[in-house]
């Protein structure tokens, strides 16, 4: 894949690489990219549970972070981006536990 097209960054200071790649490439991209990847249709997910399933427990572990930090607020844009971040990352989680390897 070309190094365009490989998907990386720190997002929330939790440093991601290596999930997968874009069809239009990460510099073509006009959303966040690693939050905004998961759930777009130009995402092509690496097939390695284990890597995604670490990226949801970052993401997670964010999220607790925010919750607790804003006393349970939940509808922060924030937080609410990391919540639906969170739900597409367990749908690839989910699907590749599903798919013959």
């Amino acid at each position: 894949m070309k190094e365009s097209q490989q998907i990386g960054g720190a997002p929330h200071g939790v440093p991601i690489a290596g999930i997968g790649g874009c069809t239009s490439g990460q510099a073509a991209c006009p959303y966040n990219p690693i939050l905004s990847c998961y759930g777009c249709r130009k995402f092509m997910p690496i097939h390695d549970v284990q890597m995604h399933s670490k990226v949801l427990a970052d993401f997670r572990g964010v999220a607790r972070f925010f919750h607790d930090s804003s006393r349970g607020d939940a509808v922060s844009p924030a937080y609410l981006q990391l919540e639906r971040t969170i739900a597409e990352v367990q749908a690839v989680v989910v699907e590749l536990e599903g798919s013959p390897s």
